[in-house]
């Protein structure tokens, strides 16, 4: 999606939470979130948007792996040194207090 498109959808007010990440709009529809899917894929920030109501009827998993294991799998999907580095960065800000979760897994082979 473009991001006029996805900042459309924000005046819109289709958007249930959203982020934006180093200039990438994440977000899930209020359509999926309230009507068609049970799995997501949330940061924190996401997270925090959820309606105190609506959090009670989610069971959220906190992925838990080792910063080799996160490193590797970045490295495998194409991105370069520098982008797995500014991500994992990113990514340790945005989980270092994050509590706001139901079961954790660390399993590496997950």
């Amino acid at each position: 999606m473009e991001e006029s498109e996805f900042k459309e959808g924000i005046e819109n007010n289709i958007w249930y939470e959203y982020v934006e990440f180093n200039g990438w709009y994440y977000g899930t529809t209020n359509k999926q979130f309230l009507d068609s899917c049970n799995l997501f894929i949330m940061t924190p920030k996401g997270i925090a948007h959820i309606d105190p109501i609506e959090r009670k009827k989610c069971t959220i998993i906190y992925l838990d792996i080792s910063d080799t294991t996160r490193s590797a799998r970045l490295l495998e999907r194409g991105d370069n040194n520098d982008s797995i580095e500014r991500r994992m960065y990113h990514d340790d800000m945005d989980f270092k207090c994050f509590e706001d979760y139901d079961l954790t897994i660390n399993n590496e082979n997950f």
